[in-house]
């Protein structure tokens, strides 16, 4: 009877240690069943993330190398009694790469309100109000640096980007201001820019040119120069100014039919997160190119 009560004991021992190991067993199967999966995933978003950055590198390339021919359009001249090319300030286009869409566009930055003129001809106070006259600033604010004198008295005289010259106001909902301000800086940046050396006044709109003129050579000047613009010659219009020999050469400095820079805006939703990358091209010389690129 006490062999047959031992045989009981080790047989319930064993029972309880099979169902043990069961469980363990099992635990440790949804585990590595959840590190597989959460691996799968990771995995799937850093391919996506990978898709998303090559694909906004290659809209960017591809829309400077061709950028003369994107930043124009098919036009008739009377003169000539052909069609020509025509410049344009501003282009937009959709591209799809493998699963993923990008919306791109390409502007001509000297079509653009420059802040660096303007700051650097009359200050802190015109460039708000030139910057506010013309672009949309919808969430944005001005920097502390910028909204109070503490800039002017800085050694840096140049903005390299409109994130220095801007930022969100107040975020809206569970949004951050990093999550809102590259989509807000995107739609200001239609009007205003901070690269380029020239105002390519044939492509600017009215409003720009004007701003910009008033910046540098005064009220009554600037309605001069917007009045009888494609009327008589720009060298005509520029030499009938009433301005000293300083600011006529910074005039001619500026106002010239020529673009010196391009942008690329690329928008990209890889069904995860939206990703905004801008890409600046600048003409420093004849021979120098200089980029800048920014990702959000």
């Amino acid at each position: 009877m006490g062999r047959q009560r031992t045989t009981g004991r080790r047989g319930g021992y064993l029972l309880v240690l099979t169902l043990f190991s069961i469980a363990i067993v099992g635990v440790l199967a949804v585990g590595f069943a959840r590190f597989s999966m959460n691996h799968a995933v990771a995995t799937l978003d850093d391919e996506r993330d990978l898709q998303s950055k090559w694909g906004a590198a290659s809209c960017e390339r591809c829309a400077f190398v061709n950028y003369r021919r994107l930043l124009s359009t098919p036009a008739w001249d009377d003169k000539s009694n052909s069609v020509v090319s025509v410049p344009i300030a501003r282009t937009a286009f959709d591209v799809q790469l493998g699963n993923q869409f990008f919306s791109v566009r390409l502007d001509d930055e000297s079509a653009k309100l420059n802040v660096n003129m303007v700051f650097e001809s009359n200050g802190r106070t015109d460039l708000k109000d030139c910057v506010r006259k013309v672009a949309e600033l919808g969430q944005l604010a001005f920097n502390p640096l910028v909204a109070t004198d503490r800039r002017e008295e800085t050694t840096q005289q140049r903005f390299e980007s409109l994130g220095e010259l801007l930022c969100v106001n107040e975020p809206i909902g569970e949004a951050t201001d990093q999550q809102l301000l590259p989509g807000c800086l995107r739609v200001a940046s239609e009007s205003i820019t901070c690269w380029g050396h020239s105002l390519n006044f044939n492509l600017a709109e009215k409003e720009v040119v004007f701003q910009a003129a008033k910046a540098i050579a005064g009220t009554t000047n600037a309605n001069k120069i917007v009045r009888q613009l494609g009327k008589i010659p720009i060298d005509q219009i520029l030499e009938e100014l009433s301005v000293d020999a300083s600011k006529m050469k910074t005039i001619k400095h500026w106002f010239r039919m020529e673009s010196s820079a391009q942008s690329v805006w690329v928008v990209n939703h890889n069904g995860i997160r939206t990703r905004y990358s801008l890409s600046v091209r600048e003409q420093m010389t004849k021979t120098l190119v200089r980029y800048n690129s920014f990702q959000w």
